[in-house]
């Protein structure tokens, strides 16, 4: 028996082994940077607006759509020009950002009206003489029926917040729970924080599914107030170099909401959402 030939080929089988491995971790990273970055989002909205450009066009008679862009993590702000459509992510530092774009074929009869509309809910108008966009209103949304409920008094929660004055409102809004001073030692972590961004912004951890119907019984909570108008709002994964990372990682539940004008009356109505998620 060639044993010698046998471990050189145990060990050659072993390294290829080894090659693949990695090749493979390298690849399910690039994958996972390629999806957060939304750039699949950004795919799918532009080649499925610009198709519905082509067929609102196509049309005869005034055609109003309402249409969603509600799935991407993150805002997407939507060029429309006089041929082609345009999704790329609400940057404000960056002042040309380059959108990934599908181009539709232009009825020359048809007047089509340049916009850029930085909403999650878009109104689409097409006539026989003219095509435009518009932002809309959130409308509330279906959340996640899941079992949530508890006993207010068996339910210790944390609230911070960079505004000392907030962080006392959400309190006195949820005295009827057990309010704690650690996020350590809560069932829920909420942090409230101003933003230079606009909209409603929702930053989780832990417990997608739970944190997903948090946010949206907290953003219904607000849509049912009239007076208050938001025409954005985003769930998105913490980043790590966040400064609210590690009170969310020491949490159980932990949500970061972000909004650029928090008046009293929005932070008691996010107050409210917390109390119809364990109502």
């Amino acid at each position: 028996m060639n044993k010698r030939g046998n471990e050189r080929k145990i060990i050659f089988l072993t390294s290829m082994m080894m090659a693949a491995l990695i090749v493979g971790l390298l690849m399910f990273r690039a994958v996972s940077n390629f999806l957060d970055d939304t750039t699949y989002w950004r795919l799918y909205y532009s080649r499925d607006l610009g198709l519905l450009m082509d067929m609102g066009q196509a049309g005869r008679g005034i055609i109003e759509l309402n249409y969603e862009l509600v799935n991407s993590a993150k805002p997407l702000v939507f060029r429309l020009t006089e041929n082609a459509v345009g999704l790329y992510d609400y940057n404000p530092k960056i002042n040309n950002p380059i959108p990934t774009s599908f181009r539709f074929a232009r009825d020359s009869k048809i007047i089509i009206e340049p916009n850029e509309v930085f909403s999650s809910y878009v109104k689409i108008y097409f006539s026989e003489s003219k095509t435009r966009i518009s932002e809309e209103p959130l409308k509330e949304e279906i959340c996640p029926e899941i079992d949530t409920t508890a006993d207010p008094t068996q339910t210790s929660i944390f609230v911070k917040s960079d505004t000392p004055i907030f962080e006392a409102l959400v309190k006195n809004e949820l005295a009827e729970f057990n309010i704690v001073d650690s996020e350590k030692n809560a069932d829920l972590t909420i942090i409230l924080q101003k933003s230079d961004d606009e909209g409603l912004n929702f930053y989780y951890h832990k417990s997608a599914r739970r944190s997903e119907k948090l946010s949206c019984l907290m953003k219904n909570s607000i849509l049912q107030d009239d007076s208050i108008t938001i025409k954005v709002t985003s769930l998105q994964n913490i980043a790590q170099d966040s400064q609210w990372f590690e009170t969310l990682e020491n949490s159980k539940l932990g949500l970061v909401v972000e909004v650029k004008e928090p008046s009293n009356d929005l932070l008691k109505l996010i107050a409210e959402g917390v109390k119809n998620y364990y109502g």
